[in-house]
């Protein structure tokens, strides 16, 4: 972020985010009612492909038009295959490795080492496609066959190009570094033979070590399956980097296949990274067990006697889930859960015990042949007469679990930001920070888009002035014609544009104001996006309509005050002389409570605290009897890791004693609050996890023991 120095809140609930961000709600004194489910995490795991994976899961067709379609040979003849799945470390001797094959050949459909190719050409069997790889460096175009020292000759050994010690002799190498197309991006897809079932056991396990390095949108990459010649089914995508790496990856196959074949896709590419592999294994397996999504509110809130239903995805069909509630040794198993449908789906009424105490509570699923997965539900008490809101919350709706109230025309989709980020690549999509959990996801990264988002009518008054407000990434590509609109349609078949949309904005709450015509009872809101491929994209989350605080009157004296300022980034010159000085010759004077809301430092040195805490105590921040800081994002740049960079926040700042004083928790002080003045809730969440590059996320992470 850059600097942007004072601010002065004055009668209002104050809620300080991590990064730079302050929520205001100026106009009159609150209580918060916060419930948790608008910023809870979501708990995601790929769905096996099959005959029952959703038709996001499957990979594009071999691109038209491909050229060079090479096939050499009959079956596979290679001799390499994998160790046992490991993170890093070295392999094998290239004259080990050749043993190492003959051990596991006999139980293996397919293994390959790639020594038998040449540079251009695929070992027996094997085959590639490629799309537009002219005005690449010859013997380098698309998936080729190389060893290290060919690759680092080439091209350099920087960027981690050499240091794929698990590749031995020749792998496969698609290099799009400094190796570009005459025009446009290439495409590329390394197939393996096409192998024959004999066991018939249900799957296959696919084995192989990879050396793969993230390039910019619009480039993806995945491992492929093709099931008796049918369309590419996605196992894996790859949108991080996974260096030096050993894969092993279970793939579903569909009752009554006789063959598979998988593959390596490597898409619209230019200019960027790599990807390298070698030593692949091909054999067949029991079906690995598989991982349910929660496909419902995946932190569900509720209190303590009422229900919650609970929506799983990713079954076999038939198969049997069982959940329970509660920690472990006391938890209640759940009566009367039904077996998946054919689809892979289920779902069933969780009820929290009358007498549970505010808290959190693990609702554990798991079964023969699932994976444990825990949703977590967090129960709270009633809100009493005396709680309230400064803003009466008319509707809201975040998606989660929700979205079969909406009606989508065209491709709009509903997923979690990560799932968006998996499919279509980074470019600025995982920068949508406001998500939670599900979002509306409007893309146009593989074709052109025109459709409309509308929600259920909305209970209104007729006569009231009120607020729609949602969270909104509106990404801008290329240059076509690429427009959203906002509008509301009332039962009387009044219809109001709110806002048109052809800028770019990235994680923005745009707040509209409309009236509720005379003889409206009710409102629907509609999202419109229209825009050609590759334009870009629009995602939505968190819709609400708000009846909005009135302007202060003229004169209003303040009832509470605290002193904001945020990202210093090393301008502590500005710091010293000129905002904590500036802020006693406001009206009211120096308030008693000062925040420093994220980015102190640059990038979370310890020399740079030394300096912005010099310079807050030159300018008489410490004259503050509460001193609050909360940790940004750029506390958290470099490489030390979240663990080292939260440990020298909490000491360097002191917050550890401002935290609740009940946690346990070595972030004690990331979070808490402080009444201001007797009037005046401030609550800060900081964030325990911070991972800057690479696009993974979230930014705030919120924990169970903030909830609880």
């Amino acid at each position: 972020m850059q600097p942007s120095f004072a601010r002065r809140t004055q009668r209002c609930l104050t809620v300080a985010l991590a990064g730079g961000t302050l929520l205001a709600l100026t106009g009159g004194l609150a209580v918060l009612a916060a419930y948790a489910q608008q910023n809870a995490p979501v708990i995601e795991a790929p769905v096996m492909p099959g005959p029952a994976a959703p038709e996001a899961e499957q990979a594009p067709a071999a691109p038209e038009g491909t050229t060079g379609t090479e096939a050499a040979g009959e079956a596979g003849s290679g001799s390499g295959t994998p160790e046992a799945p490991e993170t890093s470390g070295d392999r094998a001797p290239a004259a080990a490795k050749a043993e190492a094959v003959a051990a596991d050949a006999a139980a293996a459909l397919l293994s390959e080492s790639f020594d038998s190719a040449t540079a251009a050409g695929a070992p027996a069997g094997w085959s590639l496609e490629h799309k537009n790889i002219g005005g690449m460096k010859p013997d380098w175009g698309g998936w080729t066959f190389h060893t290290t020292a060919e690759v680092t000759g080439a091209f350099g050994s920087g960027g981690d190009r050499g240091s794929f010690a698990r590749g031995n002799g020749k792998f496969a190498v698609v290099q799009s570094d400094t190796n570009r197309p005459t025009t446009g991006t290439f495409s590329s897809t390394l197939w393996a033979p096409e192998v024959a079932l004999v066991e018939h056991t249900g799957a296959v396990q696919v084995k192989f070590d990879t050396h793969y390095k993230q390039g910019q949108a619009p480039q993806t990459a995945a491992l492929v399956a093709k099931f008796d010649g049918g369309a590419p089914v996605v196992v894996a995508n790859y949108s991080a980097q996974q260096l030096n790496k050993a894969m092993s990856h279970g793939v579903d196959v569909p009752a009554g296949t006789q063959k598979v074949q998988i593959g390596w896709q490597y898409l619209e590419s230019t200019n960027n990274w790599f990807w390298m592999i070698d030593n692949v294994e091909v054999a067949e397996a029991a079906p690995a067990d598989v991982t349910p999504k929660v496909t419902s509110l995946v932190k569900p809130v509720v209190t303590p006697g009422a229900t919650t239903t609970v929506k799983l995805s990713g079954l076999r069909a038939g198969q049997q889930a069982e959940a329970a509630l509660g920690a472990s040794g006391a938890a209640a198993p759940i009566a009367g859960i039904p077996a998946a449908a054919a689809d892979g789906t289920v779902a069933f009424d969780v009820t929290v015990p009358a007498s549970q105490t505010p808290g959190t509570l693990p609702l554990t699923i798991s079964g023969t042949g699932i994976t444990p997965v825990t949703v977590t539900v967090t129960v709270l008490n009633p809100i009493g007469e005396q709680a309230a809101t400064t803003e009466p919350q008319v509707w809201w709706d975040g998606f989660d679990g929700t979205s079969d109230q909406w009606t989508a025309e065209g491709d709009w989709e509903f997923m979690s930001r990560q799932q968006v980020i998996d499919g279509s690549g980074l470019d600025r999509r995982h920068t949508f920070t406001r998500a939670s959990g599900v979002i509306a996801v409007a893309e146009t990264k593989d074709a052109a888009f025109a459709g409309t988002l509308t929600s259920a009518p909305i209970t209104v008054k007729a006569g009231d002035e009120l607020e729609l407000r949602f969270d909104s990434h509106f990404r801008v590509r290329g240059g076509g014609a690429h427009a959203g609109a906002v509008t509301l349609a009332f039962d009387k078949g009044e219809t109001v544009e709110l806002r048109a949309l052809t800028k770019e904005e990235e994680s923005a709450q745009p707040r509209l104001p409309f009236t509720v015509p005379a003889g409206a009872k009710q409102v629907s809101v509609a999202f419109d996006y229209e825009a050609p491929a590759g334009a870009g994209s629009w995602m939505l989350d968190d819709v609400q309509i708000v009846k909005p605080l009135a302007p202060l009157a003229e004169g209003t004296k303040p009832e509470a005050i605290v002193d904001v300022f945020s990202d210093v980034q090393g301008a502590n010159a500005k710091l010293q002389n000129q905002v904590l000085p500036g802020f006693r010759n406001l009206e009211g004077g120096r308030a008693d409570v000062v925040i420093s809301n994220g980015d102190l430092t640059g990038n979370g040195t310890v020399g740079q605290y030394d300096s912005y805490l010099a310079a807050f105590e030159a300018g008489g921040g410490n004259d503050y009897a509460t001193r609050i800081s909360t940790i940004g994002n750029h506390e958290f740049y470099g490489s030390d890791g979240s663990a080292n960079y939260i440990k020298r926040f909490l000491a360097k700042t002191g917050m550890t004693d401002l935290g609740v004083a009940e946690s346990q928790s070595p972030n004690k002080g990331l979070w808490g609050e402080v009444v201001v003045d007797d009037k005046l809730p401030v609550l800060w969440v900081g964030s325990e996890r911070h991972e800057y590059h690479g696009g993974s996320g979230p930014f705030v992470e919120i924990w169970d023991e903030q909830y609880n």
